[in-house]
């Protein structure tokens, strides 16, 4: 800080404020951002960075329990009769493009 009370830094802004102006200007190709949370919570958030990072309509989607929880990607699920751990699905652009199965340590 300089005399007279003036900064020579910009205000710190709050982490989600500095995450979604990235997430609003970042490249389309080679950036990358990972959000995570219940499906059902994600989906009914219209404020912040979850409405930004879902338009993309990209990411992983494990152990869906119920037939809405694509509605964040814009897909409909099937949920298997017997769920199992690590489970799920890739989808790109709104579209299922392979089941997943994640590596229990």
């Amino acid at each position: 800080m300089r005399a007279g009370g003036r900064c020579d830094e910009p205000p710190r802004l709050p982490l989600e404020d500095r995450l979604l102006a990235w997430a609003q200007t970042a490249p389309p190709r080679g950036s990358l951002l990972v959000v995570a949370g219940d499906s059902e919570r994600l989906a009914s958030t219209f404020r912040g960075l979850v409405p930004v990072v879902a338009r993309q309509r990209t990411g992983l989607l494990l152990q869906p329990r119920g037939s809405t929880d694509g509605a964040v990607f814009g897909v409909d699920v099937a949920v298997p009769d017997a769920p199992l751990p690590g489970r799920g699905l890739l989808v790109d652009r709104g579209r299922v493009v392979s089941r997943i199965q994640v590596a229990i340590p």
